[in-house]
């Protein structure tokens, strides 16, 4: 999935509808994308979380301001409780655009 801006995946198909459940603020000068205002968790590097780790890490360890370099891994939680993990892939510089793996799982209880 690439994308910029606000980016809602509660929805289906994922949309760039509202104000979502993650906001991409532009892209660093090393290539990282930014994103502000939502909690979430950067991931070490090779991470492949759970839903139950992903929850846990976003209750306990939140950050609402992250660079995600390509290949890392992010973590949050959807405003409907969906954990999501998500991979940057690919940067798109001239468009200010990541292309992310994602994963929404269904809420855990």
């Amino acid at each position: 999935m690439k994308f910029s801006g606000y980016f809602n995946f509660d929805e289906i198909p994922p949309s760039s509808a509202g104000n979502g459940d993650l906001k991409m603020d532009g892209i660093t000068d090393s290539g990282a994308a930014e994103f502000g205002a939502y909690d979430k968790v950067l991931m070490p590097p090779g991470s492949h979380p759970t839903p139950d780790e992903c929850v846990l890490l976003v209750k306990t360890q939140p950050d609402q301001d992250v660079d995600l370099p390509m290949g890392r891994t992010i973590c949050f939680v959807t405003d409907e409780g969906r954990p999501v993990s998500a991979t940057a892939v690919a940067v798109d510089r001239k468009d200010g655009r990541v292309a992310m793996d994602i994963t929404v799982w269904e809420k855990t209880e």
